[in-house]
Order: structure tokens, then C-alpha cells, then sequence
């Protein structure tokens, strides 16, 4: 009885000072934000930093436009998508960034919708057409948009109102079954 209690208390005391060894190894550095590490079949490390290199590893594209790649981790890359640059304005109200003060949003046309996207976090808003002039009037939809009694706007177009992000927009229409 003696005896199996000795050798339970050493296999204890050896199997304690394994595992210590163990936690003093140091620890590797944790992948940098961004990067997805795959291990393929040769034990080597391969990093991810964007949708193509997520595609030529294997991981699985989603059908959608652009399409997406999800790593194993479930970041999400975009694919890069080149706007042509054919014109077919939209009229998209954009935050502006000032050095000195905190600005207003401000109207402009941008030569299509691709494009304008492209804009990313700075694109507020956007409407089919050319901008003419943006109004004072706030507006949740394009029926609390009106024109101004006296407005002088183009004559060259059909002037249309739209509401962009809760400002009222003239805008130049595009003609009929677009440019």
C-alpha cells in the first residue's frame, strides 16, 4: 500500500514539473491585425492581406458585387473594383474636412455611381443627376422638397428636387432612359 502511494506521489510530482516546463517556453507573437495565417498541407505559414491573396488561398468567394473573400477567422476582404468612367452623373452630398473649424456637408456631381462609392465614409447621400444648387430646406423624402417661388434655374434640363441626406437637392434629371 505503501509502495502505490509513493509511486502516485512521484508520477503527481513528475507530471506537475512537465507541464511548468511547458508555460516557461516563450510565446509566439500573436498575428498581426488584418493578416488571416493558413497552414497548408506542408506545415508552412501563408499570411492573407487582401481579397486576392484570400482567393489563391483557398478560402471561399462570395457571389456579390464586388465579390468578398471570408477568412478562417471571418474577416471579410473586398475585392477592388475598377469604375469605368462613363458619365452618368449623380448628384451626392460628401462631408467635407476643415483644419480650423467643423464644416457644413456640401452638394457636388460625381462623374457616376461606381465612383462615388469609391468615396467611401465621406459619401453622405446621392441622387441620379447633375447638382444645380443645394437648398436650405431639410427634408426626410422627396415630397417635402419645393422649389423656391422666384428659383431662376436652368433652363437647358429638367430641374428635379430630390432630398440627399436630409438636405433639399435641384438637381439636373437625367434624360429620359438615363445618359
Amino acid at each position: 500500500m505503501k509502495k502505490i502511494t509513493l509511486i502516485l506521489i512521484v508520477a503527481f510530482a513528475l507530471t506537475s514539473c512537465g507541464s511548468v516546463d511547458q508555460t516557461s517556453k516563450p510565446v509566439p507573437n500573436p498575428v498581426p491585425p488584418k493578416q488571416v495565417k493558413k497552414v497548408d498541407e506542408e506545415l508552412t505559414t501563408k499570411f492573407v492581406y487582401n481579397f486576392e491573396e484570400c482567393k489563391d488561398a483557398g478560402y471561399p468567394v462570395m457571389e456579390s458585387y464586388p465579390r468578398q473573400c471570408r477568412g478562417p477567422d471571418g474577416t471579410v476582404y473586398t475585392e477592388k473594383v475598377k469604375c469605368n468612367q462613363d458619365y452618368e452623373p449623380v448628384c451626392a452630398k460628401v462631408d467635407v474636412v476643415c483644419v480650423t473649424a467643423p464644416c457644413d456637408p456640401v452638394v457636388e456631381t460625381i462623374t457616376n455611381r461606381c465612383l462615388a462609392r469609391e468615396r467611401g465614409r465621406d459619401l453622405l447621400g446621392m441622387a441620379n443627376g447633375e447638382c444645380v444648387e443645394a437648398l436650405t430646406d431639410t427634408c426626410s423624402s422627396d415630397s417635402d422638397c419645393s422649389l423656391p417661388v422666384d428659383y431662376k434655374g436652368r433652363n437647358d434640363c429638367l430641374i428635379g428636387l430630390r432630398c440627399i441626406a436630409e438636405q433639399c437637392v435641384v438637381i439636373c434629371e437625367p434624360p429620359f432612359g438615363g445618359y
